[in-house]
């Protein structure tokens, strides 16, 4: 792609970019929290993306751009669907709450703490890395499921901010008692969107994200750890709905 391009094929669980959420059984209305629309507004620009990475055989792109509005860098992977993956059952597993930490293995908990129509609160566990217990990370986060993005059928997307620090306080708690290695992410954005085919174009998966995992990680270790788990994160999804 660009004489940055590398090749991804690592299975990292150590910094998973915050793009899961899962439920419960009952759930108290998600009413007070909301999108960061400044944020979110700058990760869905198409300008300021460059190429970092590709692997053309699955039809895997990746990209990276500052945000000025958080003044991080932030990611973007783009995975061609498969002829055995159809793109209405990937859609339905990504707003399928209950089901995220059953792809994959890199989450120990996922659970919806809110919901109200298309709003939806919730926090994810990351498995703690090998070897890593410090770096087990936490994060609470308010979603927005969008259908039918500026009236083009089957373009879907769920977008989601961290909740404030003043949200959840009671599964806080819980969650900070449950995991006491494991840390809180404090700053996460992004976005999952479903693209329907067009001509000349298949359908595809598109994941961005940024966030700040605070602790003892570095961001340049960060950035390097969120390009090794992208792939996996597109793949878990392309994967569990394969036909």
């Amino acid at each position: 792609m660009t004489a940055r391009s590398r090749s991804f094929g690592w299975s990292w669980r150590a910094v998973a970019a915050a793009a899961l959420s899962a439920s419960t059984v009952a759930f108290a209305p998600a009413e007070a929290a909301s999108l960061d629309k400044q944020v979110i507004g700058e990760l869905l620009q198409t300008s300021g993306w460059s190429p970092i990475g590709s692997q053309p055989d699955i039809g895997l792109s990746m990209y990276e751009k500052p945000l000025k509005s958080v003044g991080l860098t932030a990611y973007m992977g783009v995975r061609d669907l498969p002829a055995d993956v159809d793109a209405d059952r990937l859609w339905s597993l990504i707003i399928d709450i209950e089901a995220h930490d059953e792809l994959g293995n890199q989450l120990a908990e996922s659970k919806v703490i809110a919901r109200r129509g298309d709003a939806i609160d919730s926090y994810q566990v990351l498995k703690p890395p090998p070897l890593m217990a410090s770096a087990q990370r936490y994060w609470f986060v308010h979603s927005v499921i969008e259908r039918d993005v500026a009236g083009q059928a089957g373009h879907n997307r769920r977008c989601w901010s961290n909740l404030p620090t003043s949200d959840a306080v009671e599964a806080r708690a819980r969650v900070a008692e449950k995991y006491p290695s494991a840390s809180a992410i404090s700053l996460t954005h992004g976005c999952w969107e479903v693209v329907p085919a067009v001509e000349g174009a298949p359908a595809r998966l598109r994941y961005r994200t940024v966030s700040d995992p605070g602790g003892a990680l570095a961001r340049t270790a960060v950035g390097m750890l969120t390009t090794r788990t992208l792939p996996d994160n597109l793949a878990n999804f392309i994967n569990g709905a394969r036909r």
